[in-house]
């Protein structure tokens, strides 16, 4: 087993490699990631420009593969086995599809496990059908629980489930009985969010009646955190189901993207390539695509990102390591925002540097801004 440090020590040295896949059977209501309903006569093609893509910039170095969404299992058998065929993935590294239910059959299972895909992120979010129903999911909790065992009986153990709380009409009951459903089920790793009602959503243009108050969704909150082991503050799982793609991520690493609306990171600069499908593989077939969106990150961006992200995880900042990426105190550096968070009991300082408060967590947000322009 891996102790927690060796795990966030192997996440500094990481490099990742995201592909989105932009495609789902429907859409739902909440969502605001670049995902498309149908669309299945250009699934072919946009395989196609993703494999001539990723075949041009040769990614090097690549620890940990994160195939996401949209729904990757909408694809075939014979574009997925395509797509992961090119990518000559190192053995034995954390591989990742992300797999909803009703998309996922044992003939795509059996294939993604036999190409080395070791990762499976199952959405889920709720356990009641009635609230399944209320955000647009097209899956029933039956759905979920044959996805889980056809991904199961074929042989993957590494398997993350998402879950959602503050959903309209949903009792703090209903989040309890969902959690205790996973429990039981023993699953590994369980990513949990509150509904967002983000911009240019159904939701956003018909606001969902019954809502959670705030104070509702704290106490939801708490139930999950006190069911399962938390090491970021929407991720839960024991040391050895930590996932490595986001750990890459949250450690500041760089990591490659692929596909329309995918965002990447590396040598400093951050970037987005084209959202439109159609664009996007017109660029790839015509050897003229760019990044729609660049910033080059200076030293001080990525101080704060590194605070940031960093006291999202429950072992907070490390000050050596700070020290180590940086040339610089961390103290010395955020000394305001430390100080101001620790007298509001925000945070606490640990054996090696500051983390996060049981009361800083529910209280992130207004934590984390003492850290912006600094």
């Amino acid at each position: 087993m891996a102790c927690i440090g060796d795990v966030y020590r192997e996440s500094y040295a990481m490099k990742g490699l995201y592909i989105h896949i932009p495609f789902c059977i429907k859409k739902c209501l909440y969502c605001d990631f670049n995902s498309y309903e149908g669309m299945s006569e250009i699934y072919d093609s946009y395989t196609d420009a993703l494999i001539t893509h990723i075949g041009r910039v040769k990614p090097t170095g690549v620890t940990t593969v994160y195939i996401g969404g949209g729904t990757p299992t909408v694809l075939s058998c014979g574009q997925l086995e395509r797509l992961i065929r090119s990518l000559e993935v190192p053995e034995g590294i954390e591989f990742t599809v992300e797999a909803n239910p009703k998309t996922l059959n044992v003939e795509k299972a059996n294939l993604l496990y036999s190409l080395g895909v070791n990762r499976l992120s199952i959405g889920l979010q709720a356990w009641q059908d009635r609230l399944l129903k209320a955000i647009g999911r097209i899956h029933t909790k039956d759905d979920f629980l044959e996805c889980l065992h056809i991904a199961q009986n074929v042989g993957f153990t590494n398997i993350n489930v998402d879950v959602m709380f503050g959903l309209p009409g949903q009792s703090s009951d209903d989040l309890r009985k969902t959690v205790n459903a996973l429990k039981t089920l023993a699953i590994p790793h369980v990513s949990c969010y509150s509904l967002t009602v983000a911009p240019n959503t159904p939701f956003y243009t018909n606001p969902p009646p019954n809502l959670p108050d705030e104070e509702t969704e704290r106490e939801m909150y708490d139930i999950v955190y006190n069911n399962f082991p938390m090491y970021e503050i929407s991720n839960f799982a024991e040391d050895e189901y930590m996932c490595r793609h986001n750990l890459c991520y949250w450690s500041g690493n760089g990591y490659y993207a692929f596909g329309a609306g995918a965002y990447g990171y590396l040598r400093d600069v951050r970037f987005s390539w084209e959202n439109d499908v159609t664009s996007y593989i017109k660029s790839v077939a015509d050897n003229t695509i760019t990044a729609t969106q660049q910033e080059t990150l200076t030293e001080n961006d990525k101080m704060i990102e590194y605070a940031i992200l960093a006291l999202r995880m429950a072992r907070g900042i490390d000050e050596s390591e700070f020290a180590r990426r940086f040339k610089l105190d961390f103290y010395q550096k955020f000394q305001q925002a430390v100080d101001i968070n620790i007298k509001n009991g925000l945070m606490e300082q640990t054996p090696s540097g500051y983390r996060l408060t049981r009361r800083g967590i529910d209280l992130a947000n207004t934590a984390l801004c003492e850290f912006v322009g600094v």
